[in-house]
């Protein structure tokens, strides 16, 4: 087997992705290490007490130097950020700090040690910023901002391929696009086996609350139980690749084995979802089966959203909602002078606020990922929407009273 007795540094070992990946590679054989601020005491999240602990932060590069020295990797899995687009917003010198030092102080020791390891950089889907899907969306923005710097070769530019323009619409975005040029210049520079891995949204049980996805299947389970008789929510306009947390470790293993020094790799699903699909989905899976949606104010209907149309995008048969499908062709939007929409499941009304607290100063309308070049060396995702979202109401089922 490739891991067995591989040493392997994971960064942000203790965050929703690397703890996963590190229990994953530990039952392959690998001999795990991972950075952590303070040292884990009982720490549930990692039942294999084998994992070797690194105390350090990953902005100080004196504490990174000791750390990847001592360890010697033959990998290293560098996943540690600051996430949050949210925050990123309210703390862009942090972001930057943890995002951008934190990745330099990585090559850095890398650099300096005699080993020769494969770095794989988590990159984001959110380095893509600004994603143009209609004529009608760039023309609008050329009538707002002027033209961009890197304007479309073709619209929709969607599926999303390695090569589309970088436009990050957050602190973190940018935060996300230094480490990843740094990752190509450190390569092209010191011959370092850097890849990096534009993920897109990642998502599975225990994902953090301060992300919509828990955010939306804490509140229907609520719902369910009866706690709540509301659901609130943020923008639900934005479409996203939405990945079950075992395909994206997947693709991070291959990657590490198989993933070509210098390169970038999307990791996706090929599929998109937006925030409004993916409630009503969740509440469809709950027991809530949705049969139509309107707004609370402005009249906006819509029947049967959630069935299912294949709509032809840049040469490509991509599987979505009905809802969605008129996102994308700019038909259907939901906007904040709509306070909201109310759901109808089987006679029964469930109303959905929209918290205007929650929409951010920039978002993204549309992230689909074009994953040809990562299924070239072998990735397939196996797990759909449904499984994401089963698993997540399972989760809260169980942890929430």
């Amino acid at each position: 087997m490739f891991w067995q007795d591989k040493r392997v540094l994971i960064t942000g070992i203790n965050g929703f992705l690397g703890r996963n990946l590190a229990e994953s590679l530990s039952r392959q054989g690998a001999q795990i290490s991972g950075f952590v601020r303070n040292t884990p005491r009982g720490d549930k999240n990692h039942s294999d007490t084998s994992i070797h602990f690194i105390v350090g932060n990953i902005d100080d590069e004196e504490s990174v130097c000791s750390g990847v020295s001592a360890c010697e990797p033959d990998v290293i899995f560098h996943l540690a950020a600051q996430s949050s687009v949210a925050s990123s917003f309210h703390e862009p010198a942090q972001t930057c700090l943890t995002n951008c030092l934190g990745t330099s102080n990585i090559l850095e020791a890398v650099r300096k040690i005699n080993t020769e390891p494969v770095v794989v950089f988590a990159g984001s889907s959110d380095e893509y910023g600004l994603v143009f899907s209609t004529d009608e969306q760039y023309t609008n923005h050329i009538q707002k901002f002027g033209e961009p710097d890197n304007p479309p070769t073709q619209i929709p530019e969607i599926p999303i391929s390695e090569n589309n323009p970088l436009r990050p619409s957050s602190p973190y975005a940018v935060s996300k696009v230094y480490g990843d040029l740094l990752m190509k210049n450190y390569h092209q520079t010191y011959g370092i086996k850097t890849v990096v891995c534009r993920s897109f949204n990642v998502e599975g049980a225990g994902r953090g609350n301060q992300f919509v996805t828990s955010v939306i299947a804490k509140q229907v389970v609520d719902l369910h139980k009866g706690h709540v008789k509301t659901i609130r929510i943020g923008n639900i306009n934005p479409i996203r690749d939405f990945s079950h947390v075992s395909d994206v470790i997947e693709g991070y293993r291959i990657l590490a084995e198989r993933g070509r020094p210098g390169n970038t790799y999307n990791l996706g699903s090929m599929k998109g979802v937006s925030v409004a699909s993916y409630l009503l989905t969740c509440l469809d899976t709950a027991g809530f089966p949705v049969q139509r949606i309107e707004t609370l104010h402005n009249g906006k209907i819509l029947s049967e959203p959630l069935k299912e149309d294949t709509t032809p995008i840049s040469g490509f048969s991509i599987k979505m909602s009905e809802l969605d499908k008129k996102i994308v062709q700019g038909d259907f939007s939901f906007s904040p002078s709509d306070r909201g929409i109310v759901a109808y499941s089987n006679g029964a009304q469930i109303n959905i606020e929209f918290d205007v607290k929650k929409f951010r100063p920039a978002d993204i309308p549309i992230l689909i990922a074009d994953t040809r070049k990562i299924s070239q060396i072998g990735y397939q995702p196996r797990h759909s929407i449904r499984d994401i979202i089963a698993d997540q109401l399972t989760f809260y089922q169980n942890s929430c009273s």
